[in-house]
């Protein structure tokens, strides 16, 4: 293990203050051979690549999961397939492409990149408006020309095909817009929720000053619709943890802690409008007087409320919680406006591989929230079905198919419009560590914990 974590540090070159952002958020790679996978891997990236040690430590950090990719499985055939489907004429171009989106490599090349290329090269012969191809120096002008968008905005090919569906179905309904314009690269990088380190101290210090005053913020326009927008951050954890000697012969807790930033449009009063919110979704919030949930920092602290609990699990769960939270404040909206002809836009941050893989296709979660029973439920995830926790999945499935299909009641049956709501899920590694590297996530992971031991002392006095 000192080996690895040595090889780590000095060789790839990852700074000493996110080694354990890297460990924690792919643990599996202190399990795979130094000799016959770990270096290999790191030799294979610096010289396909093309990539400085500073260039490969970047983004090793920012995406772990890569030193677990097989090199003959996984990482050769992706380099060949783009290399090849974007015409990439030198190793420093695929380097360029693959440090400004680390996670293009976790893509598979049939369902994901594939999907995406097809739909740019689709998108851009709609816009030229001809059914001949063009030659440019010997080559399909109609492929060159989706190519050169990936080429100049990488990340493009690390979204879900979903979203990039809708942008580029976006831009044809507007004809002043061009894919060349609407997909470029923008200068600051991937949004950011926050504008600087302190607005990391929301969660612990809500009030001070705060850097971002939400309720300045005015709502979106999008094809003179107004869009409003919801983030959340996600965590999960559990109590013993797995790695605790004592832990052996002992029922385990796990606990929750959610993060949702103000909805960018009035709900009336923030404070009292998120309290409701949680006291609908939830039965076993660790109250505020013991340090837990609170209303005005729109933190939630819940303890895990089924069986079995596992990190995985609440990482699952804790991505629902929020969905759940998110349901009840637009529902609370409902009522205060139209929104037929809005566009609710719903992203939600975990910090879990494990969640944000199983999530992460929002098409194959329509499909499986589209079964009306859990018997009926046909699972067919990249997971084994035995890790998939259909349990938990189906659930949080159902509530994505009614609240984006807008097929919500009320109890007494009346049924909402709550907009055109569209629901993501991403790696919260894609945001936060280019502000305070490990810190937010480390944070409201400590929350988790700390939910989690309040659980199972609850547990212990019954």
């Amino acid at each position: 293990l000192g080996l690895k974590i040595k090889f780590l540090i000095e060789e790839v070159g990852i700074p000493n203050s996110s080694i354990a952002r890297v460990i924690n958020t792919a643990p599996a790679i202190l399990g795979l051979s130094l000799e016959q996978n770990l270096k290999p891997t790191v030799a294979t990236l610096r010289a396909k690549c093309n990539l400085s040690s500073q260039e490969l430590s970047e983004m090793i950090v920012t995406c772990p999961s890569i030193l677990s990719l097989s090199i003959k499985r996984k990482i050769d055939p992706t380099i060949t397939f783009l290399s090849g489907n974007l015409y990439l004429s030198s190793s420093e171009e695929l380097g360029f492409l693959i440090k400004s989106a680390p996670r293009i490599l976790l893509q598979s090349v049939e369902s994901s990149l594939m999907k995406k290329i097809c739909m740019m090269r689709d998108a851009v012969n709609n816009e030229i408006s001809e059914t001949s191809s063009k030659s440019f120096h010997g080559q399909n002008y109609i492929e060159v020309e989706a190519s050169s968008i990936f080429k100049k905005n990488p990340a493009l090919l690390a979204t879900t095909n979903s979203i990039l569906e809708r942008r580029i179905s976006e831009c044809r309904k507007d004809p002043n817009k061009c894919l060349a314009e609407v997909f470029v690269k923008r200068k600051v990088g991937r949004k950011r929720l926050f504008s600087g380190p302190n607005d990391v101290t929301l969660i612990n210090h809500v009030d001070q000053k705060q850097r971002i005053d939400d309720d300045k913020v005015q709502p979106k326009s999008r094809n003179n619709c107004p869009t409003i927008s919801f983030s959340a951050f996600v965590s999960g954890s559990v109590y013993p943890a797995d790695n605790i000697n004592e832990a052996r012969g002992k029922r385990k807790a796990g606990g929750l802690a959610i993060y949702i930033q103000k909805a960018l449009f009035p709900v009336g009063d923030i404070k009292l409008s998120f309290q409701s919110a949680i006291d609908s979704s939830f039965g076993m919030l660790m109250p505020e007087g013991e340090g837990g949930s609170n209303a005005k920092k729109r933190l939630v602290l819940v303890g895990f409320p089924f069986l079995r609990p596992s990190r995985n699990r609440c990482d699952l769960y804790a991505c629902h919680c929020a969905l759940k939270v998110m349901l009840q404040l637009l529902k609370q909206a409902s009522l205060r406006r139209d929104l037929r002809n809005v566009t609710v836009d719903i992203e939600i941050y975990t910090d879990s591989s494990y969640a944000w893989n199983l999530l992460k296709n929002s098409t194959q979660l329509l499909n499986w929230g589209s079964h009306p029973t859990i018997e009926e439920f046909v699972y067919d995830g990249d997971y084994p079905i035995g890790f998939a926790n259909r349990d938990l999945l189906y659930p949080l499935s159902k509530t994505i198919h009614g609240m984006v299909r807008n097929t919500i009641v009320t109890r007494d049956g009346t049924k909402l419009c709550l907009g055109n709501i569209h629901i993501s899920f991403r790696h919260s590694g894609e945001v936060v560590y280019d502000i305070v590297p490990g810190d937010y996530t480390r944070r409201l992971n400590s929350y988790a914990k700390k939910a989690a031991i309040w659980q199972f002392k609850k547990t212990q006095i019954a």
